[in-house]
């Protein structure tokens, strides 16, 4: 007997990258006054057969030289097939070196049973300066 779920992975918003001269930041977005991205877009398919009715997202992120935090949102129903986002501020700490390296979780609470697609709910990431 096939079990139907649902099955969360992530979906990247801006597979070319938003920001002039980076390319490949499909995660970052909107270029702030630094140009730098000011945010953290974590999009989220369900690709799986069952609807979600609600899950959680989280971002971690360095916010100083020596600190970091994790952030944790709720993401909202997702029919079957559908792409929700979710928006986090990116820390200006987070940034070093051109660079802002930062974990994205989706089901963060392991509330969602999707079978066999529980393994691919946790990625890193980095942000990287535009070249000028």
């Amino acid at each position: 007997m096939i079990e139907i779920l649902p099955d969360l992975v992530f979906h990247m918003p801006y597979p070319s990258g938003p920001l002039p001269g980076a390319p490949k930041t499909g995660y970052c977005g909107k270029q702030g006054s630094t140009a730098l991205a000011s945010e953290v877009v974590v999009g989220v398919r369900n690709k799986g057969l069952k609807p979600v009715r609600n899950s959680f997202v989280s971002v971690t992120m360095r916010t100083s030289p020596t600190t970091t935090s994790t952030v944790n949102k709720p993401l909202g129903p997702l029919a079957a097939g559908a792409v929700g986002t979710v928006k986090f501020p990116l820390s200006k700490g987070a940034w070093k070196d051109g660079e802002a390296k930062f974990k994205m979780k989706i089901d963060t609470g392991n509330d969602i049973k999707e079978g066999a697609g529980e393994n691919n709910n946790q990625r890193e990431y980095t942000c990287v300066e535009p070249v000028t």
